[in-house]
């Protein structure tokens, strides 16, 4: 008889006949796993159309969509800033601008003890405090020594005639500094200042036209009146 020839798969997946019950559930375990694991990729592979998805063409499908990048800017940021440029010695309108808001902010007095601002402050503080001590201890070391000085004076200084008493100071001229300076005077000013609208140049523009026509028609009326001066000839 001619038995039938066995795949690979069914060749490595046929037990024994010396194996024994144990393994065969094993193998059949072990088989059961990998067609399910087949199956989920299967289904994790497979596409999901939805029921209202657009039909496309091939060539529209074959175009490359343009990336959408979400970019954080401040919509009312001002996109017109012009800063003066000593550099080139005009403006230059900025183009860095600023796109970060603050909605709320609000200054402290309390900080927390672990915090870096507390860990600063006490610093600052500390610093302060040793200044102030340095700056004792000098003082008090000048004012010592302004005593040593002043008895040593004392102890060695001569007692002079009062009546008959002269200081090299008083021989010599003293040079006073003088300061002389000179300023013109600054120009008259004059304020200049005035509302202007329509109306107003409307009713400017009425007054000027009527002294044009109040001015031809004297005009007007002194040459008529020279002509009527005139002798006629009969």
């Amino acid at each position: 008889m001619n038995k039938p020839k066995q795949t690979p798969s069914e060749k490595a997946v046929t037990p024994s006949k010396r194996g024994t019950g144990h393994r065969r559930s094993s193998l059949a375990l072990y088989i059961r796993g990998e067609e399910a694991q087949d199956g989920d990729e299967a289904h994790a592979n497979q596409r999901l159309k939805q029921k209202d998805q657009v039909q496309l063409t091939p060539e529209e499908l074959r175009q490359r969509m343009p990336p959408k990048i979400l970019y954080p800017q401040n919509p009312r940021a001002p996109q017109n800033i012009t800063r003066f440029s000593f550099k080139d010695n005009q403006f230059k309108k900025e183009g860095a601008v600023e796109q970060t808001v603050f909605h709320l902010s609000i200054e402290s007095a309390l900080l927390l003890k672990d915090s870096p601002e507390a860990a600063e402050q006490e610093e600052l503080l500390r610093l302060r405090e040793q200044a102030r001590e340095r700056r004792k201890e000098l003082e008090a070391v000048e004012v010592a020594i302004e005593d040593d000085g002043a008895t040593q004076d004392e102890e060695g200084r001569v007692m002079r005639n009062q009546f008959n008493n002269v200081d090299r100071a008083t021989q010599i001229k003293s040079c006073a500094t003088v300061e002389q300076s000179c300023s013109t005077l600054p120009p008259p000013k004059r304020l200049c200042c005035g509302t202007a609208n329509r109306w107003i140049i409307y009713d400017a523009y009425m007054k000027e036209a009527e002294a044009q026509n109040r001015k031809d028609s004297e005009a007007k009326v002194l040459t008529k009146n020279h002509y009527s001066y005139l002798p006629v000839k009969r």
